[in-house]
């Protein structure tokens, strides 16, 4: 048995990492793990590659073939991961394309360019609305105040983060706090 590896569109969180894993399973795939974008499985010869397509094409993900679009997933897959451990890694004052750079191995003007080819955002912009939507999550979901997520999220001051917010969802925070209709997007649509 060899082992081999997919990589996968359209992964986004833990939920994601457990359908992949489940879809896998019951096809009747050895997994040996399962992580955002990419599964590492033995392959007996027995169960095709057009098999475990059809299989996560029905849970609405999609096998990745081509290495720039390979890439591409992976640094969606690097920040979207990076945007949940925010709030774990405390302030620290790292610098975005230094963190990519440094976890894909690739300069950062070439993950750029690869990211705006395809995708009608800079990676930037990517960056700060997938922190947006978990700021969203946050203010809903937590006990903390502004200023405490805006630390939790990496932000230098809450009117950073509060300037962003407005600038970038037309409401202020207070404001989406006291909302009865919060507008928040699926990671994946981003």
């Amino acid at each position: 048995m060899a082992n081999q590896i997919i990589h996968i569109k359209n992964m986004c969180c833990q939920r994601c990492i457990e359908a992949v894993s489940d879809e896998l399973s019951s096809i009747g795939l050895k997994i040996n793990s399962v992580k955002l974008g990419i599964a590492n499985y033995e392959s007996s010869g027995k169960i095709t590659l057009s098999r475990i397509e059809t299989a996560l094409v029905k849970r609405g993900f999609e096998v990745v073939k081509e290495e720039e679009e390979i890439l591409f997933e992976k640094i969606k897959t690097v920040t979207i991961d990076l945007v949940h451990k925010l709030p774990e890694m405390g302030k620290s004052n790292f610098i975005f394309s230094t963190y990519l750079e440094n976890t894909i191995k690739i300069p950062y003007r070439a993950l750029s360019k690869i990211f705006s080819a395809h995708h009608t955002l800079t990676i930037e912009k990517y960056f700060i609305l997938l922190k947006l939507e978990k700021v969203k999550d946050l203010i809903e979901n937590s006990n903390q105040n502004f200023s405490e997520i805006a630390y939790l999220m990496g932000y230098k001051s809450h009117q950073h983060l509060s300037t962003q917010f407005k600038q970038e969802t037309k409401i202020s925070m207070r404001d989406y706090k006291v909302s009865q209709k919060k507008n928040r997007k699926l990671i994946d649509t981003i």
